[in-house]
């Protein structure tokens, strides 16, 4: 079952703020079972970075994020150590789709801006 502690969440909080002092978050545990990660203002161009432009005020980042930000390495760079960052809490992941077993530590959102507030890109 699913299952994610405050205090984990509070160190993949710690662990974005260090790592990447330019980038504001948001991080937030949801039902236990899920960490929320928000990224609100910085100076990196997500959308100025996408392949296939997105409408709508946030952006959803998918698990290949690689190809769907492929226009800036920077960009790449830095959803790569949030993408780390946030797996790296006791994290497991023991599926197996052929018998239909699906058994992970956590699920975990990234997103870029929020519905009610969009990402602000701030000068370098």
């Amino acid at each position: 079952m699913a299952f994610i502690t405050t205090e984990e969440v509070k160190n993949i909080r710690t662990q974005l703020k260090k790592e990447l002092p330019n980038l504001k978050f948001s991080v937030k545990k949801i039902n236990y079972s899920k960490v929320s990660i928000t990224i609100k203002s910085g100076n990196l161009d997500f959308r100025g970075a996408l392949v296939k432009e997105q409408n709508g005020d946030y952006l959803q980042v998918f698990r290949d994020f690689k190809s769907q930000f492929a226009k800036d390495e920077k960009v790449v760079e830095a959803l790569q150590k949030v993408n780390d960052i946030a797996f790296s809490q006791n994290y497991h992941d023991n599926s197996d789709a052929m018998t239909d077993y699906f058994d992970v530590a956590y699920y975990v959102s990234i997103k870029i801006g929020d519905y009610d507030k969009s990402y602000e890109l701030r000068a370098a």
